[in-house]
Order: structure tokens, then sequence, then C-alpha cells
């Protein structure tokens, strides 16, 4: 996987556009996005998506694993599910630190790793020093950042079904 994560397109475009965002915006657009990148997956690992019911974020989830989406981004694409839900139930909902640590918490340690090479060029971009700690950053651009990788490791994942597909492998 490449290790250019916040500057590449489609994702720089991503990252941008969730920057310019307040809280409320950052949560739901990230999610908004995060959701198409994950039906994308699925209609490639499926012969005949027209033909898929209309299912709710944690049912794609479930779909995408069960296609060979690895089971390790669960967790975190789950809690991103439950932040989103927070957001579009609670009129009073702020992003936290508490919420924005708890989703750090599910993510693997290399992707923990991925996440932190996105903020060492992000800064390297803007020509600004490294803070001393990833958790010193604010909630919100630490959300950004994560949200980032995860989409996209969701981005990988369809690139590889379509690799797949053109092997004539089964997905």
């Amino acid at each position: 996987m490449p290790t250019r994560m916040a500057t590449e397109n489609p994702n720089r475009k991503f990252f941008q556009a969730l920057s310019g965002e307040d809280e409320l915006g950052v949560v739901i657009r990230a999610h908004v996005h995060i959701e198409a990148t994950l039906t994308q997956l699925i209609e490639k690992r499926v012969p005949f998506p027209e033909h898929l019911p209309n299912l709710n974020y944690e049912r794609r989830l479930q779909l995408a694993c069960a296609l060979g989406l690895k089971v390790e981004h669960l967790a975190s694409l789950q809690f991103l599910g439950v932040l989103r839900n927070r957001f579009a139930h609670r009129p009073n909902v702020g992003l936290d630190g508490a919420a924005v640590n708890e989703l750090w918490s599910k993510i693997t340690p290399n992707n923990q790793k991925l996440v932190l090479q996105a903020l060492e060029m992000t800064l390297q971009e803007r020509n600004e020093s490294l803070p001393a700690d990833f958790a010193t950053l604010n909630p919100k651009s630490r959300f950004v950042l994560i949200s980032v990788v995860l989409k996209q490791l969701l981005d990988q994942a369809i690139r590889e079904a379509k690799d797949d597909n053109q092997r004539g492998r089964p997905p």
C-alpha cells in the first residue's frame, strides 16, 4: 500500500473536504464518503450487484467482510458508524478526545502507523513541524486523518477486487 496517504488524489480532495468542515460536517461527510466507498467495494465483489437489497451500514460492513474485506478493518469502520449515529441523532453532540481515542483504539497497529505517516506527510506539505504526539492534535484533526486512512484502506480493497476480477479469480 502506498505510504503517501493524505496527499494522493482522490484522498487529497477527501482530506481537503473534511478539513473545511465543522465537527458535525466532518463526521457526517467522512461517513458518507466511506459508506459510498464500501458500496463500491461490494459492487466490485458481487457478480450481479443490481440484485443486492438495500442494506444499512452495519449490514454492508458484514457483507464486505464476507466478500473479502479484511476483518481487521471491521471494528474501526463499525465505530465510525456509531460516531455518525451520535451526530445524526443528538443535536448537541461534539467530537471530543474520548470518542476519537476510542476510534483510534479500534485501528490495528499497522493502520495506526499509516495514520501517523499521513500526519507526517501533511505537515511536510505545509512546512509544519510534527507535534510531540499524535494525541496532542485536536480531536477533529485526528478524526480527519483516521478517516482518510480508513477510506484509503477501502480504496485499496477495491483495487484488489479489480485485480482479482481481471485475473479471473473469484472474489
